[in-house]
């Protein structure tokens, strides 16, 4: 059961935090705003860096960009926050952590396992504003959904492999090509409303994906890849997640004939998937909100979440990136490709 948080009235100016955003998109808001609750104030762009504002969070891509003597300013205010967002290739140092309040990170570090780093999941896109509660559409159950499978997105290696191996199986809806328009996300959203299973390869560079999100903010079931060396999702989540995951693409066939068979324990996975979707937005927004208070506003007696110290060396980045890829996946798709 989720512990509930003070709301008393923050010792900030106006209650609220800044949001400074450097390069993101649109699509990163409505996550941040989530993550903040109640305590999210205006949005400030800074496209040049500069700005340093007392109770703001940063939401950068490149916080390793910052120059020293902002970060010594940010070090010295004591009150600033940061999100570090859409570094699916691991490019960024992470020097400039130790100058933050706070740092939230989007794509989870194995090298950061254990400092003092929140590492949240990326979210949906193409939602906002992002709520807890799970929608009309999500607690459509299996039975009411008009395809077994569905995918809409880019091609990939593994995409492709994917795609070869569930070929055979009915009711599937394949749309391939981009979808980042906002036309293209909302049809995205309605197909995966009507959609049982939502297989997501790796988009090319990284396991996770927003279309993992958008797929759970609907109600259809994920099914996502971990790696011989890397339960990156079983990390993420937490080992007891129910999300399903293959091995190789080749076993995701006979993974959606076998839960389709049982329509009763499909119906029950499909609700436990949205309620434990539901559960951990809820608890990871808690969590971030609690670092607001007991960092910036003070609320609360400090707690062991702290400044990070000790940021993992540059290299540890190249090998976290090198474990998103596996030579199974291109082997596989030979595989296919040859059998067919």
């Amino acid at each position: 059961m989720l512990s509930t948080v003070s709301r008393t009235q923050p010792a900030t100016r106006d209650g609220h935090i800044t949001i400074i955003t450097h390069q993101p998109g649109p699509e990163d808001l409505p996550w941040a705003r989530f993550l903040l609750g109640g305590w999210a104030g205006k949005v400030v762009g800074d496209p040049d860096r500069r700005l340093v504002l007392p109770n703001s969070i940063v939401v950068t891509q490149r916080p390793d960009r910052l120059k020293s003597r902002m970060l010594s300013k940010l070090r010295r205010l004591g009150s600033v926050g940061l999100f570090h967002v859409a570094d699916d290739r691991y490019r960024a140092r992470l020097d400039s952590y130790g100058a933050f309040a706070f740092v939230w990170r989007t794509y989870y570090h194995t090298a950061l396992d254990g400092l003092t780093v929140r590492q949240v999941p990326l979210g949906p896109r193409g939602v906002d504003p992002i709520v807890a509660t799970p929608s009309d559409a999500a607690r459509r159950g299996p039975g009411e959904r008009l395809y077994t499978w569905s995918f809409a997105g880019s091609r990939s290696t593994s995409r492709d492999a994917m795609l070869d191996a569930l070929a055979g199986v009915d009711g599937g809806h394949v749309q391939v090509g981009r979808v980042d328009d906002p036309a293209g996300i909302a049809a995205d959203h309605e197909v995966l409303a009507s959609t049982v299973f939502a297989p997501c390869a790796m988009d090319g560079t990284h396991l996770e994906s927003t279309r993992i999100y958008d797929a759970l903010e609907n109600g259809a079931i994920p099914i996502v890849e971990r790696r011989r060396w890397l339960d990156y999702f079983g990390l993420l989540y937490g080992s007891g997640h129910p999300v399903p995951s293959v091995r190789t693409w080749a076993e995701a066939p006979e993974l959606m004939r076998r839960l389709s068979a049982d329509p009763q324990a499909l119906a029950a996975l499909q609700r436990r998937v949205v309620d434990w979707w539901s559960g951990s937005k809820a608890r990871v927004a808690l969590e971030a909100q609690e670092d607001v208070e007991h960092l910036l506003v003070g609320l609360k007696t400090p707690s062991v979440f702290g400044p990070l110290d000790k940021p993992a060396p540059r290299w540890r980045n190249r090998i976290e990136n090198l474990r998103q890829h596996d030579a199974d996946g291109l082997r596989e798709r030979v595989h296919l490709r040859r059998s067919r």
